[in-house]
Formats: structure tokens, sequence, C-alpha cells
């Protein structure tokens, strides 16, 4: 590789790249074709060069030879494409491993738009000990997603000359030192799959044998030197893949490089919620089961004090999209948003260091050359002001949801409603994880105990099919309460119900100007009522208020008369009479004359 500087002129550099590239396709291209017929070192090309899977390029190795490495180490990364954000994340991932990282290379893959402009080039060469230029290995038949297709360019880092190699991604934010990872056996990564989730050591071998069922996270990757001849196979049967998948290169390398052992996760830790609204609410242990992220139990008890590397891997969270707020602001911003979906603050906390990482680059960049500090500096600031402009457009955009629980205004996409028996209110999806894992089973307040009538905490409970709300008075009532009525209605909204607030029965108009009342139970939501009263021991029995309002029992009767009871009550659309009332007299007779026994 010849350095740009002021006794080198471009033209010369141009010249000499030529010569060496003609050299190269004579000796290492003689058997192989390529998308693009001119391989040089500094190419003014108007687009990426790129190889089709099972084509073996060559040049890059010819480079690392011109420099020998004078450590055995090197810590590795590839940079490609045209967009703002990459380029910003390796000049990150090259400061920290340069202020953390000591004892080692650190060599980056770079290709496309930031290795034609020389300035840029420039740049990262501040940062890295060795800048190389590689053409990517094209294999779109092996994915399902288009900005994979070019994922297999990783596996060319086996070529270059150091016995031991650590890849890392470009989207993680480096808090420690790595050295510790040169001490675990080739090859390792983080497992990625279902079987054996959260049981593996760092460091222990993978005994998985299911080829397709398991893979690892290629985002940190312990690596050693391979043979060319090694290196030329893997990428030929890369053309072979023939089923395509969201992880192309994570499960074909799970399957063709043998032994491969788990780095802990504390080493490469996803950035990611902890909970997501799973779509219902209730039956509650199931709703928190599955709202609970699916990365295993290690990842979900990971301390986010002690991780080594924050990843932000996949696309539903960008950390420059936070660019344009201090450090401070972006954890507020963060922890307000997500409070329930993030409890632990990992998101919160990655976030803001990452935008303090940002803020170091700045100052870094600013003590170097001008011609490599201009293209560093511009391209943060395009991601700040696209940041700041996105940010802009969302508070402007109209927002027609407005959260029953925290008052804000959402997308529509970014919440949904309640079931109806639940209130039909409309959550954002931060409150509805709120809602599941609160004590209080009711996202806005207590509705009315189904026994003792009480607006108090409570939990929801499922008799024959249908949900009570019941505060845990059942005892009290079957022992203390002798004749008394004890059962009172559980209430669902009706249409008209459900425009008005659970306030009361007062409208969101209304009740801005009025003082603050107990929860009441809307006469048109009265849907259904088991009626109990235990006369004696030997005689206490479930009673089902039916359909012509006949009920057992002479407390009960002046009971349902107060309560005005429909004369056909029904509960979720269904005839308590005509679903439950044949089960609940059958019950009700097998129960009949056991001591304090009640059918719930």
């Amino acid at each position: 590789m010849v350095p740009l500087d002021a006794g080198v002129g471009e033209e010369e550099v141009q010249d000499w790249g030529n010569d060496r590239s003609k050299e190269l396709v004579g000796e290492a291209w003689s058997d192989a074709s390529t998308a693009s017929p001119v391989f040089d070192f500094f190419p003014a090309l108007g687009g990426q060069d790129t190889v089709p899977a099972g084509e073996f390029p060559l040049e890059f190795a010819a480079q690392a030879l011109e420099r020998r490495p004078s450590l055995p180490r090197a810590y590795c990364a590839l940079l490609h494409g045209h967009r703002d954000d990459y380029y910003v994340y390796a000049l990150l991932l090259g400061l920290r491993l340069q202020r953390l990282c000591t004892g080692a290379d650190r060599v980056l893959l770079c290709n496309g738009r930031w290795w034609e402009d020389t300035a840029a080039r420039s740049a990262l060469e501040q940062l890295y000990t060795s800048v190389y230029h590689v053409h990517l290995v094209d294999a779109p038949h092996a994915t399902k997603v288009k900005r994979h297709k070019s994922v297999f360019s990783k596996i060319q880092v086996l070529r270059l000359p150091y016995e031991q190699l650590l890849f890392l991604d470009l989207d993680i934010l480096v808090r420690t030192d790595l050295a510790p990872l040169f001490q675990v056996p080739a090859p390792a990564g983080m497992y990625h799959g279902v079987c054996r989730a959260g049981e593996l050591k760092h460091g222990e071998f993978i005994a998985v044998g299911e080829a397709g069922w398991w893979c690892i996270n290629a985002g940190v990757m312990r690596l050693e030197q391979w043979q060319t001849e090694d290196v030329r196979l893997l990428l030929e049967d890369v053309k072979r893949i023939d089923w395509p998948s969201a992880l192309p290169e994570q499960y074909f390398l799970a399957q063709r490089m043998p032994g491969w052992r788990h780095l802990d996760q504390s080493w490469n830790m996803e950035v990611g919620f902890t909970y997501e609204d799973p779509g219902f609410t209730w039956p509650q242990a199931e709703a928190r089961s599955w709202a609970t992220a699916q990365r295993g139990k290690l990842w979900l008890e990971q301390a986010v004090e002690d991780v080594h590397v924050f990843h932000f891997s996949g696309t539903q969270l960008q950390p420059w999209w936070y660019a344009d707020l201090s450090p401070e602001a972006v954890f507020a911003e963060a922890a307000r948003c997500w409070k329930f979906r993030d409890p632990r603050r990992l998101l919160a906390t990655a976030l803001c260091e990452w935008r303090q990482a940002l803020a170091e680059l700045e100052e870094e960049a600013a003590r170097w050359p001008e011609f490599a500090c201009k293209p560093a500096e511009e391209a943060i600031q395009r991601l700040v002001a696209v940041a700041a402009s996105c940010r802009q457009l969302e508070l402007e955009q109209k927002r027609p949801q407005e959260c029953e629980r925290c008052r804000r205004r959402f997308l529509d996409t970014e919440g949904r409603h309640l079931s109806g028996w639940e209130g039909w209110w409309w959550l954002c999806t931060d409150c509805i994880v709120g809602y599941i894992f609160s004590d209080c089973d009711w996202p806005l307040g207590c509705p009315a105990c189904w026994f003792c009538g009480q607006a108090r905490p409570g939990r929801w409970e499922l008799h024959q099919g249908q949900p009570w709300w019941t505060c845990g008075c059942q005892a009290t009532a079957a022992t203390g309460l002798g004749g008394e009525v004890l059962g009172r209605a559980a209430s669902r909204p009706t249409k008209a119900d459900r425009r008005t607030r659970w306030a009361g029965g007062r409208s969101a108009k209304s009740r801005a100007s009025a003082p603050t009342a107990s929860p009441v139970l809307p006469s048109a939501g009265v849907r259904a009522r088991w009626a109990v009263r235990p006369v004696d021991t030997a005689a206490a029995k479930p009673v089902l208020a039916a359909e012509r309002g006949a009920v057992d029992g002479s407390g009960v009767a002046a009971g349902a008369e107060a309560l005005r009871l429909p004369a056909v009550m029904r509960f979720s659309g269904r005839s308590l009479e005509g679903q439950a009332g044949k089960q609940a007299g059958r019950e009700a007779g097998k129960q009949a004359g056991s001591p304090g026994s009640w059918y719930l």
C-alpha cells in the first residue's frame, strides 16, 4: 500500500495502482472472472467492486504482504457502501480500539465510497493500523434480506497475516479492553439459537449437531488465519447454498467451521427491549411470558454495568438517530419513552454512551490534519442534521391516538386497543407492557370487585371461561356477611360507555372541570352477576340469576332488584343461562351441602 504524502502525486499513485493491478490479474485472477475488470488500489470507480459468490479475490492479500505486521494479533472490521452512518461507526470503532485495546493491530477492510475518497480514507488511517481495499463477495441467492447480500465478504479476514484475529461489526460500542477474548480458542462467537439457550458458559464448546437450527452471532468473532486454499474452498461453498436465510453468513460459518466455542453475552450484548407487547394482555401469566424478549436467560439477567461491548444489531434502533441530542438528553429521552419496556435502562445507557463516544470522536478529529479532519466532521454534521430534521418532522406529524394511561399522543402503529372487556382503551406499546407487569390488573384504576362491589386493587380471574375482577375478598365475604347480597355485577362498557372515560362516567370534556370521583359502574355496562348467599354450612350454594330474573334465596332477590339487572344477562356476547347456566347448575348440585363451599 502506497501512503499519500507530499512526495507522491495522485497521478503517480494511479499509475502505480494500475501497474500493480495488472500483476494481480496475471498472478491471482488467471482462473476467475469478476464483476469489474479493473482492480487497482486507488481506483476512481463510480461504484463498488464485487465478486460473485464462489470466486476468489486475492488482491488485498498482496497489500497485506507489503506491510508485514509487527504484532501477531489484530482487530479487524469491514466497511463498504456509501452511507454516512457506517463511516462514522467505523471511525468510532477505530477510536475506541485505539484508546482501550492496545497490544494488537487495527485492520479495516474497505470498499466503495469511503475507499475511493482519499480524504475519507485518510481519516480512517488516523485510527487504524492498516486500511486495505477489498472486493465484496455477493451472494444474493443466500439471503432473504437484500442488505445482507454482501455479508460473506467478511470471510476474507481469514486471509490476513495474523495468527489471532478478532472480527468486529461496525455497529458495536467497545467499553473495555477486548484482549481477554484472544485467550478463547478459535473459532468462537456468541451462540444464537433455541437449544441450550442460557446454559452455555464463556469459552465452552458448542456441542450442537443440528445443522440449520443454531448459529453464532457474527458481530464479534474470535478467528485464526486460514491457508489460502482453505479460504478458496470456503468461498466456493458459498455459491452452493440452496436455502436463503435472514442470517446467511452466521449459519454458514457455524456449519463449515467446526469446533465453535461460546462467547458470553457481555462481550456481544445486543441492545434491545427486555419486554415487548405480546399482542394480548390476559391471562396475565401467559402475557408476561410472551412479552419477555426471547434472547435467553443470561441476556435477561445480564447487568448493564458489566457489559463489555454494546451491539446495535438490526434496524429497529440506530444510535445516530440521537446524534442531535446531548448525552444527558439522550438518556432522559430513552428512559421516558421506554420506561416499562427497558426497566434496566440498557437502551438508555447504550445510547447515552454512544453519544459520548461521538463527542470524543469530534474532539479527536479536531487534532488531525485538515485533510483528514474535514470528511469526518462533515459526515458527523450530516448525521446530526438528518437526526434533527427527523425529530422535527416527528414532532409536527399528526398523531391521532392518545394513550389513556400516559396521555401522550402516538401513531396508530405505536399502540393498540385493549380487549373490549378490559374497557377498549387505546394504550401505547410501553404502557401496555407496564399494564401487563403491574401489580394492579386494570390499566386506568380499579373497577368494582365482582364480589363486594368496592373499587379496590385486585386482579382478573377466569371463572367459567369468563373474566371477573376480584379484590381478594371472597374468604371474608364467605365467613362474615351471612345473608347479605355478596355479589355485584362486573362491568364491561358498551359502545356508548367506550366513549366515556373511566372516571365517574364523565366524558373527557366534562372531566377536566369536574372533581375526581371514585370509579362507578355504568348501568348500561352491567353484564352478569353471580349471587352467593351462604344460608348455612349445609346449604351454601351458588345461584345463577336466570333469564326471567328469578333467583333463589330471600336476600338475593332484593339485591337483584336493587341492582336493576337486565332481563337477559350476557357476558362477552354469550348468555350466562344458555352457556354457563347448565354447567353451573350441575356444579352447584355437587357442592350443595359442602361446608363453606363456593362455585367460582
